[in-house]
């Protein structure tokens, strides 16, 4: 077996893709079965997918690892038609033999039954004009059309049972036997025709196209069921972000986009009750009271987040620590201070001088110095004529000195630095315990339902404070630690929602009602949106898997195209075929006597064949061959196309005539007769006619060759039924000495009738028997 082609289809088909790579093997191993089709689209989309195939798909096989049950190089000759049933008219009981060699000549007159036999070898064989078989149209009880058919295969003898209903898988081998009649003429001439015969491989190209065409069937199946499937999203539709976002989905939507959109908290959720309640506002008062009440409460909002902030700021860990050193460093400095003023005032007749109860009464004996006896004079006064402020008595030189030095030690460093220090500490001490940590109820729910922080929440940092705040002013240290300071995030949140309402106000304050009803819609409606894309997340995601599987199917259902396909058909068989035919098209044509025809095969590809059609020449408007040829020229032409095709098969197989030259003048007829002897001297040729003269003329062609033995002769007739066979030539070309025996042979049956007492019979049969004696006589 000639492997080039085949070789060349290997190589050719490790370029394609992956799904066609599949097809192909599955091709050359005959390996297609009911699954195939869609395994191979499921193949197909995954590559658009970039995902790994569902099925494993094989590596092509080598030429050698091919194999096929039927061998393209075996010679298939016919050898009889028998137990026919049901076929036209056809009688049951006759079995039509063919000579193994040379020609058979069967010859009937019209209705005798021979296209009933020719329209079974039209099932079974190749034919380009296959007719359906009918059964007797007369018989309302006919069964399905059947016969058995013997043939030989490489010499060896087949029988093989044909139905019309059946499988014709075991007479596969007859497809290397050709059968031509009147009905394939047209398709010669009128009609674009494949090649009839084929290398090994090379019809792989259109099988690949049939299955190419199955996927694209089974992926458009797909995307019809696919678009059935898609997650309906309307409830997310709109002019919101939302819904801008599903309107513009698709596969290439990344994930990242939509988990953006897609959150709701606790926080949103507040957010969306306040516009549905602010929608509610709106259709019972107008934009302009509404704007009003809304720039009050972020008045209100902003007054409380600065008193929150200032809670914070005094509470905070920091002020706290500071404090917390401030009173250690006034302590300190203070028994600093005292320690100085006992070392220095130890000869003082009374003790507890430097002392904070004493420097108390120091500052207010200064105080009443400066405001009532001594204006205008520093403290204390000391000259002659001045008195004790806090004795009234004159003061002695002892005492005056000992007043100026009580004051140079009040007015010293230590002193002073204790005095500011132990004031600092106080006025933290005033700052934190005069804290406003109360809150009203009304404002808490008028914050909260504003869309605010909730009440439980800023009652706890209220109380939190207070906490932190009686802690702080009293003892604590590293041990003791204070209690939480929480709720530091309200000022922010506070600030956000005074700022949101001053926004909404001033939208308010600049739409008139209806635009401001339809502003408050849009808004609660993306919220809404947005509380649905957050729980429909799954669904969004799947349309976007959906649009993916959308794109991919149809991707390859367009990537699907025989153009590539029906190319390398075309150059293949051209460079292996084509050539050969159109020569020997010519060739015959001129042989069969058309040569001067004004026609010509042209080949021209489609679908994965490289097809052929007549052309005719020279005519300036274009008119096809079947409308200018004549009846015997189309015959002729399609005759010579038929027998440039059966040149194409690697082996001599069969070939069947039906009736080859109705229609045809004696020079064609002539021609025709020749070239079948040419085609006897090396293949088994089946004749089909009713022609007598015809076949008087094949009869001298071989005559005249002596090749007289290689024509075998039998007749079809008719009687009750169609169909009946007899050996031999039919009664009128008889020779005179055949027609003798014949008669002999037919008193002989007469005196069975007679014997048998078959009066009726014996009747019939001796008129016949006479008329044919008389046509003996007369010939």
């Amino acid at each position: 077996m000639d492997t080039r082609v085949l070789e060349g289809v290997l190589e050719w088909a490790a370029e394609r893709p992956v799904w066609q790579q599949e097809a192909i093997r599955r091709l050359l191993n005959d390996d297609l079965d009911n699954d195939s089709v869609t395994e191979l689209a499921d193949v197909c989309v995954a590559e658009q997918l970039d995902e790994e195939p569902v099925i494993e798909c094989q590596p092509l096989p080598s030429p050698e690892e091919i194999a096929t049950d039927v061998d393209p190089e075996a010679i298939v000759r016919l050898g009889a038609i028998s137990d026919v049933e049901n076929v036209n008219a056809l009688a049951p009981d006759q079995t039509l033999h063919f000579a193994t060699a040379g020609l058979t000549i069967i010859q009937g007159d019209n209705g005798s039954g021979k296209s009933g036999y020719v329209r079974i070898l039209k099932q079974v064989c190749r034919a380009r004009s296959p007719q359906d078989v009918l059964p007797n149209a007369f018989d309302d009880l006919a069964g399905t059309p059947a016969a058995a058919i013997t043939f030989t295969v490489n010499e060896a003898e087949l029988t093989k049972q044909w139905r019309a209903d059946g499988d014709l898988d075991e007479l596969e081998a007859l497809s290397a036997v050709s059968v031509y009649d009147s009905h394939a003429t047209s398709i010669y001439i009128d009609k674009n025709h494949d090649l009839a015969y084929r290398p090994f491989g090379l019809d792989l190209y259109d099988r690949l196209v049939a299955i190419c065409e199955k996927v694209k069937d089974e992926i458009s199946q797909r995307i019809t069921a696919h678009g059935t499937t898609k997650p309906n999203l309307d409830e997310l539709t709109g002019e919101h972000g939302i819904g801008q976002l599903i309107a513009r989905l698709s596969a290439v939507t990344a994930e990242t986009d939509i988990d953006a959109l897609a959150v709701w908290t606790d926080r949103d959720a507040e957010t969306l009750r306040v516009a549905r309640a602010d929608r509610e506002q709106l259709r019972q008062t107008s934009p302009a009271q509404l704007a009003e009440a809304k720039r009050a409460q972020a008045t209100r909002s902003r007054q409380l987040a600065e008193r929150l902030r200032s809670v914070v700021d005094q509470l905070s860990d920091e002020k706290l620590t500071e404090y917390r050193q401030l009173r250690i460093d006034a302590a300190s400095v203070r028994v600093a201070a005292n320690l100085t003023a006992s070392q220095t005032f130890d000869d003082a007749p009374l003790s507890g001088v430097g002392s904070e109860v004493w420097r108390h009464m120091w500052e207010a004996a200064r105080a009443y110095s400066l405001q009532h006896p001594y204006p205008d004079e520093d403290f204390p006064v000391t000259h002659e004529e001045a008195r004790c402020v806090l004795c009234q008595q004159r003061l002695a030189p002892n005492a005056a000195r000992r007043l100026r030095s009580f004051e140079e030690f009040v007015v010293g460093q230590l002193a002073t630095d204790a005095q500011q220090l132990e004031a600092d500490r106080a006025a933290t001490e005033r700052a934190v315990g005069s804290l406003d940590l109360s809150i009203s109820e009304p404002l808490l729910v008028e914050i909260e339902q504003a869309g605010g922080p909730a009440s439980e929440h800023i009652r706890r940092a209220l109380a939190g404070a207070d906490a932190r705040s009686q802690a702080a002013l009293g003892e604590w240290d590293e041990v003791v630690e204070l209690p939480e300071l929480a709720g530091t995030d309200l000022h922010r949140q506070l600030i956000e929602l005074a700022d949101g309402l001053d926004e909404t106000a001033q939208e308010l304050g600049s739409a008139n009602g209806d635009a401001a009803l339809s502003a408050a819609n849009d808004r609660v409606d993306a919220l809404e949106a947005q509380e649905k894309l957050a729980a429909r997340r799954h669904d969004v995601l799947e349309t976007v898997t959906w649009h993916k599987t959308k794109d991919a199917l149809e991707a390859a259902k367009a990537g699907i195209s025989s153009y590539a396909i029906t190319q390398r058909s075309r150059q293949v068989t051209e460079r292996v075929v084509s050539a050969s035919l159109l020569n020997d098209f010519a060739d015959k044509l001129r042989a069969l006597g058309g040569g001067s025809l004004p026609v010509r095969l042209k080949p021209q590809a489609r679908a994965g064949q490289l097809l052929h059609q007549l052309e005719l020449l020279g005519s300036p408007l274009g008119e096809s061959p079947g409308k200018v040829l004549s009846e015997g020229e189309r015959s002729v032409v399609a005759l010579a196309a038929f027998f440039a095709e059966v040149d194409l098969a690697p082996t001599p197989s069969s070939i069947v005539l039906d009736d080859p030259v109705s229609s045809l003048d004696h020079a064609y007829r002539e021609r025709v007769g020749h070239h079948i002897f040419k085609e006897a001297q090396r293949r088994q040729v089946l004749v089909f006619t009713h022609d007598q003269v015809f076949v008087s003329e094949l009869l001298d062609t071989f005559r005249n060759n002596s090749q007289s033995q290689m024509v075998t002769h039998c007749s079809v007739s008719r009687a009750v039924d169609a169909g009946l066979v007899t050996d031999g030539p039919p009664w009128q070309l008889l020779k005179v000495t055949d027609r003798v025996k014949l008669l002999n042979a037919r008193c002989a049956e007469g005196r069975q009738f007679w014997n048998a007492n078959e009066r009726v019979a014996y009747d019939d049969h001796t008129k016949r028997t006479l008329g044919l004696l008389r046509e003996a006589w007369e010939r």
